[in-house]
């Protein structure tokens, strides 16, 4: 069907073919009094089918008509002009020539069946035009029928949305990309609601992005901020030039405060109207918080006295703090790109290098080494390598592949000398005190003590009262010696804790308490064993407590009560006597390890020495006055962990 014969075809009712001869001439026997009445009929159809085909000729959607079987009966010009065939190649044809073979079989069956039914079907189909480019179309197809309501015709109509769907495709991948970006994207109009948000704002403040649409930032950070981001936006589209920005909102939806750095710039929309504003956030948080650990870190480094530096893999210094310079004499800023070797003479560098490769396989080394400063001497280093991961200091419970890349790869050494020659001096002196208490003065007063016994055994009468007016004070200096040499090798060894039975050891305190003092009794009261880590030496603080409650007692016979209770993460052990309020300088012996002011008194002594064996055991002393009578001093010791043994 060509254009021409369109108008035709529309006065007639039918398709694909001229007016029928009967329908031209006049009827005589329907000629009756309304004759004129129907001309004036069919002078309006003739004028209604005129005016339909103007207005396919002249649609912009592309228009067909097939007859049943399929074959293109006619096409308009919009079809001509989205399809590339002109109506000579068209007409006569089957639209098949426009399949692009994305369709199934299936999907043109069910369209013939829906349409042979009388149904109209309305579908999205890509096509091809006649050079072979692809498009797509709103497709609606829809039966004809004649008077009788047979289907004679379809009439099919499509509105070309290529351009959309091309839109559609990039708003969906675009969309996509944007809904998961980890950072936080939002678009605002002109007054600051949210257009756009991704699903990163909403993890951030806690609430779902489609209740974000419509609301600005006061809806869910604090008010000092969204004020801060307001102001940024108001910049924004008064300049139109982008800005960037940090801020730290909290959000109480999800009781957290996190740092952005924020990228926002001017919105523009299809007119080149400036519409909104776009923003772009960075989670800088950990960031932040890294940088300002960095600085509290860096702060406490440079503040140390220890001598702090740090090497790469290859020996080379990556940082060093004052301390360290001013002892090697190197200028702080001139660090980089210097060696150990550079820094150390031949002699130093032999010991450490090997120590440094020790750590870089991932092993924790310490030693100490002699070392000469230019003005401060010979001075004594305590010296610590530890392995660098690339999360810090790496694990040093154990070798570590140094070529991983896992977390706990190393990729350095840190070393952390400590200056203790005065310490190592006062160390030698208390082993020369130590020395002279032992085999010096405890060894003339043995023998003082041995000659005052002997003159007592030979003589009588008043050379006797003498002679035990020298026993005595010299057992007494004998038992400070004692009690002081067992001071100084508490304070001089720094033995580990060790799991023990404490209920054990206190059954064992009192016995042998009674065995020394047979008119004392010491009771008690603890379950079959209780587990805690202590000093080796924690009976020897029993003992002398035991000891101290005895001697101290003004009565015949004494009495003690031991007590063990447990905790969930500690062990409890209570001892009370029937004596005297202790005095406050030994309660303050005992409770906060100050040294006696007489070091000569025995007692204070041994208060002292108890005081530093349950600190080194990682305990507490309390000290209370009991009623009617009495102190009650209880250690309080680290729960432990029974084994086999125990």
């Amino acid at each position: 069907m060509t254009h021409d014969t369109f108008e035709d075809n529309m006065q007639s009712g039918t398709r694909g073919g001229s007016l029928p001869e009967s329908n031209r001439r006049a009827d005589d026997t329907e000629r009756t009094e309304n004759e004129s009445t129907k001309r004036d009929s069919i002078a309006h159809d003739t004028f209604d089918a005129a005016y339909f085909r103007r207005a396919v000729e002249q649609s912009a959607s592309a228009v067909f008509f097939t007859d049943t079987d399929g074959t293109i009966e006619y096409v308009n010009p919009a079809f001509e002009e989205l399809t590339g065939y002109d109506a000579a190649e068209a007409i006569g044809r089957n639209p098949r020539i426009l399949k692009s073979g994305q369709l199934p079989e299936e999907y043109y069956e069910r369209m013939w069946g829906a349409i042979l039914a009388g149904e109209v079907w309305r579908e999205e189909v890509p096509n091809h035009r006649a050079d072979g480019e692809l498009y797509y179309a709103n497709q609606t197809i829809a039966p004809i029928r004649n008077g009788t309501g047979e289907i004679t015709e379809f009439v099919a109509i499509q509105n070309e949305i290529t351009e959309y769907k091309r839109l559609s495709r990039d708003l969906e991948v675009y969309e996509t990309i944007v809904q998961q970006l980890e950072d936080p994207v939002m678009l605002q109009d002109l007054d600051g609601n949210f257009v756009v948000a991704n699903e990163a704002v909403s993890e951030h403040t806690g609430v779902p992005t489609d209740e974000l649409v419509g609301r600005d930032e006061f809806a869910f950070m604090d008010a000092e901020s969204a004020a801060f981001v307001a102001d940024r936006k108001r910049e924004v589209l008064e300049r139109e030039e982008s800005v960037s920005y940090e801020v730290s909102p909290s959000f109480p939806g999800t009781e957290e405060e996190r740092s952005f750095n924020t990228l926002r710039y001017p919105f523009y929309d299809e007119s080149d109207e400036l519409a909104g504003t776009i923003a772009i956030c960075r989670d800088f948080t950990e960031l932040k918080r890294r940088e300002e650990q960095l600085v509290q870190y860096k702060c406490a480094v440079e503040g140390a006295y220890d001598l702090i530096a740090a090497c790469d893999a290859d020996e080379r210094l990556v940082f060093a703090n004052g301390p360290y310079c001013r002892f090697h004499g190197i200028d702080p800023d001139s660090v980089d790109g210097l060696t150990v070797r550079d820094v150390v003479d031949e002699e130093t560098y032999d010991a450490a290098s090997d120590r440094i490769q020790r750590a870089l396989a991932g092993d924790s080394v310490k030693y100490r080494m002699r070392r000469t400063h230019d003005q401060q001497g010979d001075r004594i280093l305590d010296v610590r390598y530890y392995p660098i991961g690339s999360d810090g200091i790496a694990d040093c419970a154990g070798p570590t592949d140094a070529s991983s890349d896992g977390a706990d790869a190393v990729r350095g050494a840190v070393a952390i000398m400590r200056d203790v020659t005065d310490d190592a001096e006062r160390e030698q002196h208390l082993a020369v005190v130590d020395r002279l208490l032992r085999h010096n003065i405890r060894n003339e007063l043995n023998v003082v003590h041995g000659r005052a016994a002997q003159i007592r055994e030979e003589t009588n009468g008043e050379t006797v009262k003498l002679a035990d007016g020298i026993l005595t004070p010299v057992e007494r200096l004998l038992e400070t010696a004692e009690k002081s040499r067992a001071v100084t090798e508490i304070l001089r060894k720094r033995t580990d804790r060790e799991t023990m039975d404490v209920a054990a050891g206190c059954r064992a305190a009192a016995r042998w308490i009674e065995n020394r003092h047979p008119n004392a009794s010491v009771d008690v009261v603890a379950p079959a064993s209780a587990v805690a880590t202590a000093s080796p030496n924690l009976g020897d603080a029993i003992d002398e407590l035991l000891e101290n409650a005895v001697e101290h007692a003004d009565v015949e016979r004494p009495s003690a009560e031991i007590r063990i209770t447990e905790a969930t993460e500690s062990v409890h052990v209570s001892i009370r006597d029937q004596n005297p309020a202790i005095s406050e300088m030994d309660r303050a012996v005992l409770e906060n390890g100050r040294p006696p002011n007489q070091l000569s008194h025995g007692s204070g002594l041994g208060l002292w020495l108890v005081y530093w064996i349950v600190a080194r055991s990682g305990g507490t002393i309390t000290v209370r006055e009991v009623e009617p009578r009495g102190n009650l001093v209880t250690i309080e010791l680290p729960r432990g962990t029974p084994t086999d043994g125990d």
